[in-house]
């Protein structure tokens, strides 16, 4: 029964953590990156991050559906989850705002 609840919360604490470390990653990057030799990120670390932010809830909402005796604990992970998609689409706008208003070149 604890496995149940465990897999979620680890699955949510993991993510935290890879955000938190995406945020400050995205943080540390210089104001103006092209002027100073940074190039640009990938497009796969944007497909990364909205992937995420899409994938994340969707496949909670299924996992959480096995943790059926408690509809307040399934509610609280998928919301959990949705603030943590969200956060991953705010770094990726967050990104495309430090280089996305002009080219890198």
């Amino acid at each position: 029964m604890l496995r149940k609840h465990a897999v979620p919360a680890v699955v949510l604490a993991l993510g935290a953590i890879t955000l938190a470390v995406a945020a400050v990653w995205a943080i540390s990057v210089p104001t103006y990156a092209c002027d100073e030799g940074v190039p640009p990120p990938s497009g796969w670390i944007y497909a990364g991050l909205l992937l995420y932010a899409i994938g994340l809830p969707i496949v909670l909402f299924f996992r959480t559906l096995g943790v059926d005796e408690n509809p307040r604990l399934q509610w609280l992970f998928v919301a959990i989850a949705l603030v943590e998609g969200v956060a991953s689409v705010a770094i990726a706008i967050y990104l495309n705002g430090k280089y996305g208003h002009y080219q890198c070149g």
